[in-house]
């Protein structure tokens, strides 16, 4: 469980503060289903310690997705997100809002048992923050119906945080799975020759 000790020792006590049209630009047009992210549930600020100022606070609050995702927190990833968080692109099935945050990084530490994300870069562009970071782990579980193959994959990602009212409002995100599910041995010659042996064995003639 999240206590109000644990997310203030990974937001670090001062309050949050959102950012000043300074840094947001109105004139981005928002569909009404997020605008509607945003309820009264959402404007309670987020103590944020160590952050003097907007940016720094949206940093921070960006920096706590990683570390749900990298301890299997899912009290800290409820905490952070807008009750209406919007993921862009979801995966096919997943239920909107946080649940469907955890539900994914519930499945991947699931398949991964020693899932590790680890931040690289951090950028601002008003409100929103991106971060580039390193996802690895071994698969001992199935992923995306795939069985468990025992190999480590280490693949990059890029967010797209849009933090509002000191939560993440959405998140757009890009992951280089392609290239993770080949270390897996996934899309390999060998890999086709175990799913279709018949293929594999035939000769031109």
């Amino acid at each position: 469980m999240c206590t109000d000790d644990d997310l203030r020792e990974c937001l670090g006590g001062c309050t949050y503060r959102p950012a000043t049209s300074l840094y947001y630009d109105s004139s981005i047009r928002e569909e009404p289903a997020m605008t509607a992210a945003i309820d009264s549930s959402d404007t309670d600020p987020v103590r944020i310690p160590g952050a003097t100022g907007s940016i720094a606070a949206n940093e921070k609050l960006a920096q706590c997705w990683y570390r749900a995702f990298d301890e299997g927190d899912a009290a800290l990833l409820e905490a952070i997100l807008a009750s209406g968080w919007v993921d862009i692109p979801a995966p096919p099935g997943t239920p909107p809002g946080a649940a469907g945050a955890v539900r994914t990084m519930k499945a991947l530490r699931e398949a991964f048992p020693d899932f590790r994300i680890t931040v690289k870069d951090i950028l601002h562009d008003g409100n929103r923050v991106v971060v580039r970071s390193a996802m690895s782990g071994t698969q001992c579980g199935t992923f995306l119906g795939m069985q468990a193959s025992g190999k480590t994959l280490e693949i990059q990602a890029i967010d797209i945080h849009d933090i509002r009212a000191g939560r993440i409002f959405r998140t757009w995100h890009s992951e280089d799975w392609m290239n993770g599910l080949r270390q897996l041995g996934f899309f390999t010659a060998e890999h086709a020759a175990t799913r279709n042996p018949e293929k594999s064995s035939s000769r031109p003639g």
